[in-house]
């Protein structure tokens, strides 16, 4: 789903207490600040002749999954949230 050179990555802990909204607050606070980062990194890369350089994606260890439909995407809740 993804391939490409890796500009900005950032780990971010999800704790056993966390739900889909908490998760989701985490993940814009960090993606928003990373954004801005990379935002600005091009911008500085429009006044240089310096490139951005990513990090190369180890292709050996990449999944790749089938056409995502919208049946996919239907949670059973029955479920536990966390599986084996």
């Amino acid at each position: 789903m993804d391939e490409g050179d890796i500009i900005a990555q950032e780990k971010v802990g999800i704790s056993d207490n966390d739900d889909s909204q908490s998760l989701s607050d985490k993940l814009f606070a960090v993606g928003g600040k990373m954004l801005v980062g990379v935002i600005d990194m091009a911008g500085a890369y429009c006044n240089t002749p310096i490139p951005i350089r990513g990090i190369k994606q180890n292709n050996s260890e990449a999944t790749y999954c089938k056409i995502i439909k919208k049946e996919d995407g239907k949670i059973d809740f029955k479920k536990p949230a966390k599986r084996s």
